[in-house]
């Protein structure tokens, strides 16, 4: 429609603060638009004090029409998380909290935030922030409780980009492998529920940032390197990229060796093994416990098996995602359980919860009852160690 928005940091008020001896942490967000594709302006408004001074600032428009804000800012703390406003031109705009990982420092991240919208109105988003001592870039589904389906991307990943086309999600970074650096890229094609691996580019010279652009109907990156510009469609070009992907249940069969192989999978990292059925409303609280203990933080690691029946998993699949918590999902395969639970513990008889709390040396706590949020906060259990 011809409208143009811009935004970006300034730091006049940090100047005015300054001068005048008082303190004032970052710096500020102002913005302006056009209504008539750039011939004339209007604005120059605060969108709000307090920003940090480097990381860029995300834009995207919603299924309304409306252009949505997000960056980094200062709050109280210090803590660099990040804020989001709708701009616009009706209305002053409301500040909200998108992430709350609460890293406390005085620093320049130099990691901005990137937003997107799907045609279902969900703001899907990618940042960095340090938690638990170690700097880390997230995928999550932004709401008013905090960021939902909280992704980690690969140790490493920096400056990520995220776009939408329709149902079709994709998110880029750049990493360093040790001798290249490496453009890498998970695409979801049924908007944010699930994610696979896309293209991968590389390059041993200079390159810039990646982007993520839209032509109306696919994804494409764009990727400037030393040796030219690299442009690369996210989906192959005979895939059906804006189709309704076939209907598919995220759940896994889990069998009497699948435990070993999630531990293959997960060695070296600290996790969360939970059993679980539907029936059993303590199951319930504990899952309910660990998706606000991811809330909290994002990086919590989670893996669940329903005792039910994988043939329950469009059910299963629904609860998990009511409750919010984000976990490497598994089900009971058709058969006898008791040779599948032996496999995960001969000691455990089948009461529910049960769960394992993985160390990254391999060894396991178990527990049974509920897991309260204290001990996914951190505190150890008193749990008899089984491995």
């Amino acid at each position: 429609d011809g409208r143009i928005w811009v935004a970006w940091i300034d730091k006049r008020d940090l100047k005015i603060a300054r001068e005048s001896g008082r303190e004032y942490a970052g710096a500020a967000v102002y913005y302006a638009y056009s209504q008539n594709r750039g011939e004339s302006w209007q604005g120059d408004f605060k969108l709000a004090d307090h920003s940090c001074e480097c990381c860029r600032i995300a834009f995207a428009v919603n299924t309304e029409g409306r252009v949505l804000a997000m960056w980094r800012h200062v709050f109280a703390g210090p803590e660099r998380d990040h804020a989001a406003a709708v701009l616009d031109i009706a209305r002053p705009p409301t500040i909200e909290r998108a992430t709350f990982d609460g890293w406390r420092v005085d620093a320049c991240p130099h990691h901005g935030p990137g937003l997107a919208v799907t045609r279902d109105g969900v703001r899907h988003a990618v940042w960095f922030n340090q938690v638990r001592g170690q700097g880390r870039v997230f995928y999550g589904q932004l709401s008013s409780n905090g960021p939902a389906h909280v992704l980690e991307l690969p140790p490493g990943a920096s400056h990520a980009e995220i776009a939408a086309e329709g149902d079709v999600v994709g998110i880029a970074w750049k990493r360093f492998d040790g001798a290249n650096v490496r453009l890498e890229s998970w695409v979801s094609q049924d908007a944010g529920m699930t994610f696979a691996s896309g293209p991968t580019l590389r390059t041993q010279g200079d390159s810039d940032q990646p982007r993520l652009v839209s032509d109306g109907r696919e994804l494409v990156i764009v990727w400037r390197r030393e040796e030219g510009v690299a442009v690369q469609r996210l989906l192959p070009a005979a895939a059906p990229a804006l189709a309704e992907p076939p209907p598919q249940s995220p759940l896994r069969p889990f069998e009497r060796d699948t435990l070993a192989h999630i531990e293959r999978s997960h060695a070296g990292e600290a996790f969360w093994l939970v059993l679980w059925d539907m029936e059993c409303t303590y199951c319930l609280k504990s899952l309910q416990n660990f998706a606000q203990a991811q809330r909290e933080r994002p990086a919590l690691k989670v893996v669940t098996v329903a005792t039910d029946s994988i043939s329950s998993a469009e059910a299963l699949r629904k609860r998990l995602a009511q409750i919010g918590v984000v976990s490497e999902a598994y089900a009971f395969v058709d058969g006898p359980p008791e040779p599948i639970r032996f496999a995960i513990d001969p000691a455990w008889m089948g009461e529910k919860p049960r769960a394992y709390q993985y160390g990254p040396n391999g060894e396991r706590e178990s527990i049974s009852g509920v897991i309260s949020v204290e001990q996914l906060r951190g505190v150890r259990s008193q749990a008899r160690l089984t491995r």
